[in-house]
């Protein structure tokens, strides 16, 4: 007899999130606590992602999702009426231009902290220019926002499609500056 164990749907995650090479979040905006809290019966270790997952969520008023390149844990209304507003499919840079370069390159990391100094951060890792709207709340000193890539080949678009739906931002090119601003 296989040894089972209760777990919640967010211990759920943390475990997948060590155990698998494929990327797993909860939309904490918009999941309620009862669906981070609800207990299953499972033996995790025993389980595959596809099936842990199908038995959390079978009772629970939450769904998953496929966006940027993860699978996210979300309301069903926010799965059915979710568009793309970081603005970052939009962006098409000149081929040759530093812009087009920096989308495309790899992260090379697997778990980004990202300071109040995230964007000179960017600037100076890429080479890139990065405007920040004086309405983007700046994060306080020792802050930070955690966005992980599980895949270190993964491009920074991707990190940018993850920091910017995140936290509500869009981004546009004006000439090759960026200009990261809240969603109106």
């Amino acid at each position: 007899m296989i040894e089972a164990e209760t777990t919640t749907l967010d211990r759920m995650v943390l475990f997948y999130g060590k155990h698998s090479a494929f990327p797993l979040e909860i939309n904490r905006f918009l999941v309620t606590r009862e669906s981070f809290d609800h207990p299953v019966h499972v033996q995790l270790s025993r389980l595959p992602m596809r099936v842990g997952l199908l038995l959390m969520l079978y009772e629970t008023d939450v769904v998953l999702d496929y966006r940027y390149e993860q699978l996210l844990i979300t309301t069903a209304e926010d799965a059915r009426t979710w568009t793309d507003r970081s603005g970052v499919n939009q962006l098409k840079p000149p081929p040759d231009s530093a812009w087009a370069k920096a989308l495309n390159a790899s992260t090379g990391v697997e778990f980004q902290e990202i300071s109040p100094h995230w964007s000179d951060e960017l600037s100076m890792n890429y080479g890139v220019k990065l405007h920040v709207d004086d309405r983007v709340p700046m994060l306080p000193p020792g802050a930070s926002i955690s966005v992980t890539i599980h895949d270190v080949q993964r491009p920074l678009r991707e990190w940018l499609h993850l920091l910017l739906g995140r936290e509500n931002l869009t981004c546009r090119l004006e000439g090759d500056t960026l200009v990261v601003e809240p969603l109106n």
